[in-house]
């Protein structure tokens, strides 16, 4: 998924405004472009054990139980987080 600057932006203000550190914010990027973990880890040069507890994480941190319904809170802007 291609995303303009001002999309960016906003994701990124959203990301923070629930809390995620940086690479929170870099694994959200990369979720959100559909990558699976094993890429992700990849891509990061980490662990997929460590982009599976950072997602654990960010699952906290925004009161989501899965992908989709974090980058619902995130795209969405849903007050709710």
């Amino acid at each position: 998924m291609i995303q303009t600057k001002d999309e960016d932006e906003i994701f990124i203000i959203r990301c923070e405004k629930l809390g995620l550190t940086k690479r929170g914010i870099e694994i959200c990027k990369l979720v959100r472009d559909g990558r699976v973990y094993k890429e992700i880890g990849e891509t990061l040069f980490i662990s997929e054990r460590t982009v599976n507890k950072h997602m654990q994480n960010i699952f906290k941190k925004a009161k989501s139980n899965n992908k989709f319904d974090l980058l619902n809170k995130i795209t969405r802007g849903a007050r709710s987080a």
